[in-house]
């Protein structure tokens, strides 16, 4: 199902519990900051990508207000591999997921991970090479006051916890942000929105 940004921000808003007519005035100020694509009217406007529904979905949960979304967006994307812990083992070795990885030296960024997990979704491919796939259960969160964002994936009962920080800090970040996090089940139901 191919959306349109304003169609898109209704549904994902729906999904995330957030006003429909919120959902287009967040997509409406990240299109003008050049953060979802735009271009198009009617059957030739710009079908939204994996990189817009990230934006879109950063906004929301990042700013108290449509007017901040680009600015919070930006400082999320900017969040680049801090550490990442396994149980009580905060020296686990290397991060086996190799989505997570932009090259064999460097972990890719929050958002590139996070855009190839809503990818993976709109596939239908695992998320992990395990047998235990269907068990794993994601969650983004923000923690104050280290400014920093977390992923983390429960895989065969164990949590990965990897986390992201951005060197200037996460700015003002939304008490939706701060409370909540993104499960699996919820990023399901926008991956499947992208097929």
């Amino acid at each position: 199902m191919a959306l349109t940004i304003f169609p898109m921000a209704e549904k994902v808003s729906e999904i995330l519990g957030v006003p429909a007519k919120t959902g287009r005035e967040y997509a409406r100020k990240l299109r003008n900051a050049g953060l979802i694509t735009s271009g198009g009217r009617g059957p030739s406007a710009a079908v939204m990508n994996k990189q817009d529904y990230t934006n879109f979905i950063l906004g929301i949960m990042a700013s108290n207000t449509a007017t901040h979304a680009a600015e919070a967006v930006q400082n999320i994307r900017e969040c680049r591999y801090l550490d990442h812990s396994v149980g009580a083992d905060s020296n686990p070795g290397p991060i086996p997921f190799e989505f997570m990885w932009k090259d064999q030296e460097e972990l890719a960024s929050f958002a590139i991970i996070f855009e190839s997990l809503l990818d993976k979704l709109a596939k239908k491919e695992r998320i992990i090479d395990d047998e235990d796939d269907e068990a794993v259960f994601i969650y983004t969160e923000v923690f104050r006051p280290g400014n920093y964002i977390e992923i983390i994936l429960y895989v065969s009962g164990w949590p990965w916890k990897i986390k992201f920080e951005n060197g200037r800090g996460l700015g003002e970040v939304s008490e939706m942000l701060l409370k909540s996090s993104i499960t699996k089940m919820t990023l399901q139901r926008i991956a499947a929105l992208m097929r």
